[in-house]
């Protein structure tokens, strides 16, 4: 058996529990108490998404009204937690049932009262589906053939309105766009948005365009879309 230069630079990794809690090494989210089995390693070295994490921390401010949909563990709401403060609220919306307990646990671990905690699938309608996991806890999506019943809901019913959106659910970012229209014709958020496939680019890119929104690529699936007069 062949062992690669990376294989062997991560071994140490490796070694630590999937059970343990440790703080998150660097970045915007230093600091924060993370389970390290409860995500990828990048999570809590602090080099998941550190540009993205970055330019959604800088426009955050307190009393903000923060949406992290498709929240996995909670990296994006703990962040967000922190910065708008006892005064502001963040809403993570997640499907996935294992995601959910870590989630639930993280917010215990750091305190994080300021953060609402919905397990549901943001759709363009109410009602249950059917959630087919990934390969990892990262990835997962709404399938008739999913082995797990999750319910829908649609962003236009929250009871408190996001100034900052941030979106990433492996596929289905169309359809939460959707059930989002009251909010972006009203509200105007800013919109972290990832898309998957450029299918999905395209139709995000009409459905937003039709609000008046302007798009920047931040990379490669990335998007940071602007509503009208933003400035």
């Amino acid at each position: 058996m062949k062992f690669s230069a990376a294989w062997f630079l991560r071994l140490p990794l490796r070694l630590i529990p999937r059970h343990a809690v440790i703080p998150v090494l660097w970045g915007p989210a230093r600091g924060i108490r993370w389970i390290a089995g409860s995500g990828i390693y990048r999570m809590w070295l602090g080099f998941y998404e550190p540009s993205k994490m970055r330019l959604v921390a800088n426009m955050l401010k307190p009393g903000d009204v923060f949406a992290d949909v498709g929240a996995h563990a909670g990296m994006y709401s703990l962040m967000a937690s922190r910065i708008v403060g006892s005064r502001g609220v963040v809403i993570a919306i997640e499907p996935n049932p294992s995601n959910v307990k870590h989630l639930s646990r993280h917010l215990e671990l750091n305190g994080a009262d300021n953060v609402v905690a919905i397990e549901a699938a943001a759709s363009d309608q109410r009602g249950v589906a059917r959630f087919r996991t990934g390969p990892d806890n990262l990835m997962g999506t709404v399938s008739h053939e999913g082995e797990a019943q999750v319910r829908l809901m649609r962003l236009d019913d929250l009871p408190q309105r996001p100034g900052i959106l941030k979106i990433d659910v492996e596929g289905d970012e169309a359809i939460v766009l959707a059930g989002a229209i009251r909010i972006l014709a009203e509200t105007r958020p800013i919109v972290f948005l990832a898309t998957h496939g450029e299918d999905r680019e395209v139709e995000c890119r009409a459905l937003l365009g039709r609000y008046g929104y302007t798009l920047e690529r931040l990379g490669r699936g990335e998007w940071l879309a602007r509503p009208p007069l933003f400035g």
